[in-house]
């Protein structure tokens, strides 16, 4: 079958589609991904048909631009919106008009649920749609958490309290509707919808969503529509090998602790890095920092500290003591899978949620914001982490549970059990009654 996937964003968006979409070519299915030209290379590796969208996620999420986007977000939807119709819509909107052409000859389509396209592109072409994601969305309210993106959001809420988070995400989701209701009318040639038809719509399509039941159990308040099925990543890396720098550090004393904030960047990373530095040198432990797209610098430390712009995470955190890190899914996932004890310094975003859940779980310390993280905060949660006997066995044996989860191939079969279950019900129906 001829799939079509679409994903923009940063890698922690990209990538676990990218292990998606080579779950179904080696299911046999017929793959093209449509994405930005950063993420070329990785796909073609994998035997993916790449289509170039353009736009590029990096220089934006790697600079001042990045930065305030995730701000605004964070400040209210009155800030967000601003930023959105100055800063974002055009590009969205160039998006919009590109999506279509991947997706003529598809039988399937994938994509991540922030485009807000699912539903359109379904009724266009007349072909299922799969909304694929890292994170739990706000067209499923649930009273079990809060809605992910809420920052002042309590790991202990009430149900109602936890619903009415999820309130405040509508207005954020109507940011962009405008957009796509102008695209429908404008360039498909489809009828506008109201709001309330367009979630409606987006509801209907089956979800799936790319974390563990280990550390989100499904809502009781979800049904067979939307699919937790396990992380999803791309198989471990045979090929590395660390550089003598890196294996020298790694042989001269105990294991290090892992400093990477991924593709997330902070208005002063050299402060940032100095004071992880004192951090570690407060805690008494050595550490890898990892640069990334620019939260840290990778300057002269000392001895006690090596700096690396990029480390497979497969390769290096079973030889890490524990792992700070920014809290986006792939990365949680990653660390549960090596029993790695965390420290969540969330920069926005989705990351405190992911971040109590570590804490609740006993598999880390409590999540430290990184905008007002100090060295003594961070030394202390170093401390904990690695001083902590029931956290490292906690960590340990809750990261055996899911090394034993396939998230690709039950997503894999998901979609699968789906389309064929629709194939028997087209086949059931006369061909003018026929509806994607």
């Amino acid at each position: 079958m001829k799939i079509t996937v679409i994903a923009v964003g940063t890698r922690g968006d990209v990538q676990p589609l990218i292990a998606l979409a080579s779950g179904l070519h080696l299911a046999g299915h017929t793959v093209r991904f449509a994405t930005e030209a950063i993420f070329a290379d990785v796909l073609r590796k994998a035997g993916l048909e790449f289509y170039q969208l353009s736009g590029d996620s990096e220089r934006f999420h790697a600079g001042p631009a990045g930065v305030a986007f995730r701000e605004s977000l964070d400040r209210s939807p009155f800030h967000f919106r601003r930023f959105w119709k100055a800063f974002v819509a055009i590009g969205f909107r160039k998006h919009l008009r590109e999506i279509v052409e991947p997706c003529r000859d598809a039988e399937a389509i994938v994509c991540l649920p922030y485009l807000n396209i699912g539903a359109t592109l379904a009724e266009l072409l007349r072909v299922p749609c799969f909304v694929a994601g890292m994170i739990p969305v706000p067209a499923f309210p649930t009273g079990d958490f809060p809605y992910p993106f809420f920052s002042g959001a309590k790991p202990d809420m009430a149900s109602d309290a936890n619903l009415r988070t999820w309130r405040r995400a509508l207005p954020l989701m109507r940011i962009s509707d405008d957009s796509v209701q102008e695209w429908r009318e404008q360039t498909l040639g489809l009828p506008r919808q109201s709001f309330v038809e367009s979630y409606q719509a987006t509801r209907r399509l089956p979800h799936l969503f790319g974390f563990s039941q280990v550390l989100v159990p499904k809502p009781q308040d979800w049904d067979e529509g939307q699919s937790i099925t396990g992380f999803w990543h791309l198989p471990p890396s045979t090929t590395f090998t660390a550089s003598t720098d890196l294996q020298e550090f790694l042989d001269a004393g105990e294991a290090p602790v892992l400093v990477g904030f991924g593709s997330h960047v902070g208005r002063e990373p050299q402060r940032l890095t100095k004071l992880v530095a004192e951090a570690l040198a407060l805690a008494g432990r050595r550490g890898i920092l990892v640069t990334g797209w620019g939260a840290l610098k990778n300057v002269n430390l000392g001895k006690s500290v090596f700096s690396t712009p990029g480390v497979p995470y497969d390769w290096l955190l079973p030889r890490v003591s524990a792992a700070v890190h920014h809290g986006g899914s792939g990365t949680i996932g990653a660390c549960l899978r090596a029993g790695v004890p965390q420290i969540v310094t969330p920069f926005g975003y989705d990351q405190t949620f992911w971040g109590h859940r570590i804490a609740a779980l006993g598999l880390g310390s409590n999540p430290i914001q990184a905008k007002t993280m100090t060295a003594i905060e961070l030394a202390s949660a170093i401390e904990l982490v690695t001083g902590s006997d029931t956290i490292r066995s906690r960590a340990h044996d809750v990261g055996a549970q899911v090394s034993t989860e396939d998230g690709v191939a039950t997503a894999v079969k998901v979609i699968e059990a789906y389309l064929a279950r629709r194939r028997l019900t087209m086949a059931s129906l006369k061909p003018e009654l026929t509806a994607p």
